[in-house]
């Protein structure tokens, strides 16, 4: 039931001359304090009381809230109108300080903590933290800095009732309210959360807060430490969905044992447009199976670019998880140093991408890595339609029994990897033990083009499948098979490159291909020799048009189907007296329109054992005493043959 408001207008006593009206204290000091006694008051002290109430009512009836005036104690969350008309509320107990101007930080605007459409600004979190202020539920606060020791970062709030489930990023308030983080879509710092650059700290605030914030600026300059061991997992810190991170100039710190430091996917996840950018990964203190960024889910349009990672003990990126895999993953322009310092971690590697589950489109551009211990630098296994180019790799130190190339396009023969595109890349390796690149367990549609491969280790080793691929225009050491057991080699093209030797027969460490069904060697310059060996069957080999140039050792050619034509050779003036040139212990072995210079060696040019079917044809030898022999050969053809003999005589045995 409401109350009826009186006429509030009336003052008493308005009308009464003054005599007629007096303060009780200057006839009885204190008597207003004190008040009635067994007393008749006189009608001027009654006068003078009844005027002040009544007054009162009516400068309240006006104004709505009292003006301002000197004398009034205002207590914390007092609140009075200025001369200006704004309303006040005070932030400390204080008087005679007018509001109006007041730059002593005693009133606030009233307006600013109860308007919910404004938000109330705070120059720190310890300063809204602090504050006496009762903000009313909803209300939007904003801070200039949020951390405590470091005072950076602003943040947006919204009050709340209750006490803070998130006391680090979302603070608790004056009376049984707390301040909720906002703006977890906006471009946020890990110092909005409160992350110092300690351990303690950052390896709590960053993975608790910054997991939903999807964008992060992390600020230049400043160390953020990731400690898995203090964080109590070893996925130190998650990255979901829409998540953009930038760290240009940002140091991130990893410590701890077994410490995944950007984790990034759960192991039944499916992740979508994720992006991190600009970071410098470091590990201060190396620990073991440490990786700076672990891909473990399922990755759709992720991009990592532009970062730097010196001295990680495993990966740099890696990839792993029942389900992990990508759709149209980007790489590009990052660096990755003095990965594995020390040196025993055999399973460590730059860039590890061997998703659990079928991938498709990567592009890996412009970058760096350099492994200093056992392991590798590059690996890609299970994916389709990647472009790999104008990479850096290079493996440092030649520890021993190293269990993997420097760059393996391929390897496991139950996850195959096809239309794999690797070109202009450079490769450097200092480890003799396995070589320099892999390719092949069914990886078809493989063009590996117009790179440099060099160093101690600078081969290509080639594996099973290779359907329809092709390796071309590149410098490197050797070419050899290091092939699993049923290995196959089928519709392989090997052109327009510079090596040493190409030796598919059991080079050290390697093994024979099982069948060759398909393979061209041509347009290559051979500088030592070529030899194919097979232990099952093989059919339409083609050697055509090479150089081969300062032969040292025999060519052998195991196999069978062989056309050895249009090949220029010429030995080393070291080569062994009464040693074959080539070796052709095969079924339908054709040479044809070779161009022999023997530099007056007593050489056979070609010892056909136990052929059937060969043919000799259109031979060019230049040589003094140069014989072709055939031994034990059947069904064996040679006319059109050029011999220019300074002595001698062809023989045919």
């Amino acid at each position: 039931m409401s109350t009826n408001k009186p006429n509030l207008t009336r003052v008493w006593a308005s009308d009464a001359p003054a005599q007629n009206i007096v303060d009780p204290d200057i006839t009885t000091p204190n008597k207003f304090a004190e008040g009635w006694l067994a007393e008749i008051p006189p009608y001027q002290h009654f006068n003078y009381l009844q005027q002040n109430f009544t007054q009162g009512l009516a400068h309240n009836n006006e104004q709505g809230i009292n003006v301002w005036d000197a004398d009034t104690i205002y207590p914390v969350n007092g609140i009075c109108k200025g001369s200006d008309g704004s309303l006040y509320t005070a932030l400390v107990e204080q008087s005679g300080n007018n509001p109006v101007g007041d730059l002593l930080g005693n009133w606030v605007s009233s307006i600013s903590i109860n308007d919910l459409s404004l938000p109330y600004v705070f120059d720190t979190v310890a300063a809204m933290q602090n504050s006496s202020i009762a903000f009313p539920v909803g209300k939007t606060i904003e801070t200039n800095y949020h951390n405590l020791v470091s005072n950076d970062g602003g943040a947006k709030y919204i009050v709340r009732a209750g006490s803070s489930p998130e006391p680090v990023g979302s603070p608790n308030l004056n009376g049984d309210f707390y301040a909720e983080l906002q703006g977890k879509s906006d471009w946020m710092s890990p110092e909005v959360f409160g992350s110092d650059g300690t351990a303690a700290v950052d390896s709590v605030v960053i993975p608790v807060y910054m997991k939903e914030v999807r964008k992060q600026l992390w600020k230049s300059g400043k160390t953020y430490v990731l400690d898995a061991d203090v964080a109590g997992s070893s996925r130190a810190f998650e990255v979901f969905s829409d998540t953009e991170m930038s760290g240009y100039g940002a140091i991130v710190d990893m410590r701890g044992a077994s410490n995944n430091g950007f984790y990034i996917g759960f192991n039944n996840g499916s992740l979508f447009r994720n992006q991190i950018r600009g970071f410098r990964f470091t590990q201060s203190n190396v620990s073991s199976i440490t990786n700076a960024i672990m891909i473990e889910g399922f990755v759709n349009y992720m991009i990592i670019e532009d970062c730097t990672c010196i001295g990680m003990d495993q990966y740099f990126i890696g990839m792993g998880g029942d389900n992990s895999g990508y759709n149209y993953l980007t790489v590009r322009n990052n660096v990755a140093t003095n990965i594995n310092p020390q040196v025993d971690n055999q399973y460590s590697l730059c860039y590890e991408f061997f998703p659990k589950q079928s991938s498709l489109g990567m592009k890996f551009y412009g970058n760096y890595g350099e492994q200093v211990g056992w392991g590798g630098v590059f690996k890609i296994h299970t994916c389709t339609d990647s472009y790999i180019f104008d990479n850096t790799f290079i493996r440092t130190s030649n520890v021993g029994n190293s269990q993997s190339q420097a760059v393996m396009l391929g390897g496991r023969i139950t996850h195959p990897t096809s239309k794999t595109h690797f070109h202009n890349n450079r490769i450097e390796d200092a480890n003799s033990s396995l070589g320099a690149l892999f390719i092949g367990n069914t990886s078809d549609n493989t063009y590996v083009k117009d790179n440099l491969i060099k160093g101690v280790g600078g081969n290509i080793w080639v594996g099973n499948g290779l359907t329809n691929s092709e390796i071309s225009g590149n410098t490197v050491n050797n070419i050899f098979s290091l092939s699993p057991a049923q290995n196959d080699i089928t519709s392989l093209i090997i052109t327009g490159n510079s090596f040493s030797q190409l030796n598919f027969q059991a080079p050290s460490g390697g093994q024979l291909p099982d069948n060759i069904n398909g393979l061209t060697i041509t347009d290559n310059v051979v500088r030592t020799g070529i030899r194919i060996d097979v232990s099952t069957s093989s059919d339409d080999i083609v050697i055509s048009d090479n150089e081969i140039t300062n032969v040292n050792s025999t060519c052998l050619l195991y196999a069978d189907n062989i056309e050895f034509k249009g090949n220029k050779i010429s030995v080393s003036p070291s080569w062994d007296q009464g040693t074959q040139v080539i070796v052709a212990n095969a079924d339908n072995y054709r040479q044809m329109n070779n161009v022999w210079d023997l530099k007056g060696v007593v050489s056979q040019t070609a010892w056909l054992n136990g052929a059937t079917g060969a043919q000799i044809v259109g031979e060019t030898v230049e040589d003094a005493l140069t014989r072709l022999v055939l031994d034990n050969g059947t069904n064996t053809e040679t006319f059109d043959n050029r011999l220019k003999l300074s002595g001698g005589s062809w023989a045919v045995v």
